[in-house]
């Protein structure tokens, strides 16, 4: 991977609360053996609990925090209005 010039990845660690993805864990020890700066991310659903999404992302990376922060992915609107 760094010799093909990459330098980083994030990872996804789940998808709303209802999918924690299983191969998290393997990604993220790949991705420091492969030498890439780490950072998780989190599918972020607008019209799920927001601080337990944020707890699964935090309880993902606890032992290991990577090199990047964390990060959320917000894709969809979740039925939810611009101001909510």
């Amino acid at each position: 991977m760094r010799r093909a010039g990459i330098r980083y990845a994030f990872v996804r660690a789940s998808d709303g609360l209802t999918v924690v993805d299983a191969r998290f864990a393997k990604n993220w020890r790949d991705a420091r053996k492969a030498g890439l700066l780490r950072g998780a991310y989190q599918y972020f659903r607008p019209d799920q609990d927001a601080l337990a999404q944020a707890d699964l992302l935090i309880a993902a990376i606890d032992a290991d925090p990577g090199e990047l922060p964390p990060v959320i992915d917000v894709e969809t609107d979740g039925g939810k209005s611009s101001t909510q």
